[in-house]
């Protein structure tokens, strides 16, 4: 039975800590390692993951300044000896079978990775709704990371979440970058490093919604920042292709609406960055390579176009 490394960031999340720890104890499956990094926590979380460490030795914690979630996962990664690494935040949970089922599923053909679905459950974990994560069409067959990517996005059914890969450590080169939406950038820089992943439509992962969470929070600078990191970042990527330039145009997108959103006080701090952002687009428009340039030309003119900027298409 190999061991697993599950690795659990936590910061200030003292209502929530103990349930994503005994989710994890609770496993049918036995041969883990449970890295519970405490990212600088202020709110008795620190002193909840340290009560865990007593009662099972499997757990070990970890306390660090406050870094963030990519520098938390980092610091996990650093210390797993694990042959395979999952990524569980410290406010949601698994299934009671779920790493058993991964486990099994990433052995069947010695892959790199398993990709899986997830369920969502209110903040007081009253009850699982389905739907959430999970996929209409089927994507068994698809054993390349490229491939698998190509087809999530071509069918609107891409999410990037690295909690929902299941990893082979001898596979993970990657590290997360210290910025906020790690997983943007992570997701597709992992499945364009690897070969051999399986998908299964299974939902094992149970993501708690509340109000206060990175996900459900308004939209500030420090997103903007971080979304056009991913931006520039995806640009360098190993074998891009186009999937991977309409990944990078729709995130263009999104960071622009982001910017449309913001008070006039906050377009102002961010003002210069977009300019760049802008010209960064521009410049690719019209140097890109064939097959590319269709896809950041739409990408810019039409928002140009939309803003009033061009009277006329060119």
């Amino acid at each position: 039975m190999k061991k697993v490394s599950i690795i659990i960031p936590v910061y200030n999340i003292k209502d929530y800590v103990a349930d994503c720890i005994e989710s994890v104890l609770g496993q049918d499956y036995r041969n883990t390692q449970i890295i519970v990094v405490d990212d600088g926590s202020n709110d008795g979380s620190e002193t909840i993951c340290d009560e865990y460490a007593l009662k099972d030795d499997r757990i070990v914690v970890i306390h660090k300044k406050n870094e963030g979630l990519s520098s938390a996962r980092n610091e996990g990664i650093n210390v797993a000896d694990g042959e395979y690494i999952y990524f569980l935040d410290g406010d949601d949970s698994l299934t009671s079978d779920a790493i058993s089922i991964l486990v099994e599923e990433i052995e069947k053909d010695a892959y790199d990775a398993v990709m899986f679905e997830a369920a969502k459950t209110d903040e007081d974990f009253l009850g699982t709704e389905q739907g959430y994560f999970d996929k209409s069409n089927d994507y068994t067959g698809i054993h390349d990371g490229k491939k698998l990517f190509a087809e999530l996005k071509k069918n609107n059914e891409y999410t990037s979440c690295a909690v929902l890969l299941f990893i082979r450590r001898s596979a993970l080169s990657l590290r997360f970058e210290k910025i906020v939406h790690e997983d943007e950038l992570f997701t597709p820089e992992f499945l364009y490093s690897i070969k051999n992943i399986s998908y299964i439509p299974k939902q094992l992962y149970i993501r708690r919604i509340r109000p206060d969470s990175i996900t459900t929070k308004k939209k500030s600078a420090i997103n903007f920042r971080g979304m056009s990191r991913v931006i520039y970042e995806l640009q360098d990527v190993k074998n891009i292709d186009e999937p991977l330039v309409k990944h990078i145009c729709d995130l263009y997108r999104t960071v622009d609406r982001m910017y449309s959103r913001f008070t006039p006080e906050e377009k102002r701090a961010v003002k210069p960055e977009k300019k760049v952002l802008d010209a960064f687009f521009l410049e690719r428009c019209f140097r890109g390579e064939k097959g590319f340039r269709k896809m950041y030309r739409h990408a810019v003119l039409s928002k140009i176009y939309h803003h009033g900027c061009y009277k006329n298409e060119k």
